[in-house]
């Protein structure tokens, strides 16, 4: 990936974050969907999408989310075990399943 493509992906997650900082689920919601659909594995965009599903009460795609992010970071533990980054990301990963999971049985 160029150098100016790697900024334009950077711009595209920061532009999708932002619209869960404003309180705006949905629109979050919709900048995940774009961006997931050009870069598929694309880990901050999977997690941020099971972020911005459980703002916007959407539980079951919100785990679905978190639990391939979830995979996918397992998946780069082991080709580069000990990576505090994955590791990091796996726990979070976790326990938004379990606080999303908390959230829909309540």
């Amino acid at each position: 990936m160029a150098a100016n493509e790697k900024q334009e992906l950077a711009n595209q997650l920061g532009a999708a974050w932002e619209f869960l900082r404003q309180q705006k689920p949905a629109d979050a919601v919709k900048a995940f969907e774009t961006l997931l659909t050009a870069h598929p594995t694309l880990i901050d965009g999977l997690y941020g999408m099971g972020m911005a599903q459980a703002v916007n009460h959407q539980y079951e795609l919100a785990v679905k989310s978190f639990e391939t992010c979830r995979h996918m970071t397992q998946r780069e533990l082991e080709k580069h075990p000990g990576m505090d980054r994955y590791e990091m990301l796996e726990r979070m990963c976790s326990q938004r399943i379990s606080a999303v999971q908390a959230a829909a049985s309540a």
